[in-house]
């Protein structure tokens, strides 16, 4: 068994389940951390980058799909490779092709044709790895379906742009959150087989609350509008200074994703035991990595207990000599 399969084994499976966040009737009443692998928690202790992958846009009509394609080839100066590794040069090369996939389009007013995807690697990667790792992604992920990609590395990250054909030979795609988590980890997993370092933590196994703020709402700030979602926010952690349910869970959640770390701490000090000396000094530092993120890991807050936070502190600095008692009166 070489050290490679030895570690494998030793870490465990690579698979994420990631418990609900999510519920019609308010938080789960059950508590419990994300079922990820001691690698996939030693990740997120060492702070390698995430994996960033996510449908950007769904298209309907021929015309959406053509604007896209160009959009993504730079106006057919960049190449676009399919399914079949087929290279498409310039804008004639892809009108053809885009003919061959509108035979099995869907005219609907809500029908969904192409599927846009988009998949990110960390700064500094090796455009030649990303470009592998897209290829092998793609081939699993869309298994049986028509897609394109593009390569873009005019950012310091490289980037994939997909156009993907929802239309298959046997079933229409349909993505589902369990899809989106499927495709995201896979990403991730292909991207370390072309030694690109990438993770697939859910942000509450990483202290992490909020999801980042949409480019719209920034664009406005940046202007210096106060978007109505914002001032609706403000005014919501104004209202009540009480945790909600999802707040409070947010809480309980937090402690036992603390609590996991150290049980696979637990687990890597056990295994340590009786190996050789080289390998078991690698297996205590990674104990202490887990150890010392399960105590730093931050507390994982919701957009309204920031604002909150965030109001309590300029009260205290207009009137520093009140108590907060005072301030609620």
């Amino acid at each position: 068994m070489s050290d490679q399969d030895k570690e494998k084994d030793l870490l465990g499976r690579t698979h994420l389940v990631r418990p609900s966040m999510r519920g019609r009737g308010g938080p789960p009443t059950r508590v419990k951390a994300a079922s990820l692998s001691v690698a996939e928690r030693l990740r997120a202790a060492r702070g390698v980058p995430q994996a960033v992958a996510k449908i950007t846009r769904f298209q309907r009509t021929t015309s959406q799909c053509q604007r896209h394609w160009t959009y993504i080839s730079r106006q057919g100066t960049l190449e676009l490779e399919t399914e079949d590794s087929e290279i498409l040069k310039g804008l004639g090369e892809q009108k053809e092709l885009l003919k061959a996939w509108e035979l099995t389009f869907d005219h609907g007013k809500k029908s969904r044709n192409q599927m846009n995807y988009t998949v990110s690697a960390p700064k500094g990667s090796s455009p030649e790895a990303v470009r592998n790792t897209a290829r092998g992604f793609g081939k699993e992920a869309f298994a049986g379906h028509k897609y394109v990609f593009a390569l873009h590395t005019d950012k310091d990250h490289p980037h994939v742009h997909f156009a993907v054909h929802m239309k298959g030979p046997i079933k229409k795609l349909n993505p589902r959150l369990k899809d989106l988590h499927r495709w995201r980890e896979l990403w991730a997993e292909k991207a370390r087989k072309q030694g690109i370092e990438m993770a697939c933590s859910p942000r509450a196994a990483r202290g992490v609350g909020r999801k980042g703020q949409r480019q719209a709402i920034q664009q406005m700030q940046s202007r210096g509008v106060t978007p109505e979602v914002t001032k609706h926010a403000v005014r919501d952690a104004l209202a009540t200074k009480d945790d909600t349910g999802w707040e409070r869970y947010a809480k309980a959640r937090n402690r036992v994703e603390r609590q996991a770390y150290r049980e696979a701490a637990s687990r890597l000090r056990t295994a340590a035991q009786g190996r050789a000396a080289t390998e078991a000094n690698k297996l205590k530092a990674a104990v202490a990595e887990l150890e010392q993120f399960a105590q730093r890991m931050p507390s994982a807050k919701t957009r309204r207990q920031q604002l909150r936070e965030v109001i309590n502190r300029q009260q205290q600095k207009s009137s520093p000599t009140k108590t907060p008692e005072d301030r609620e009166r």
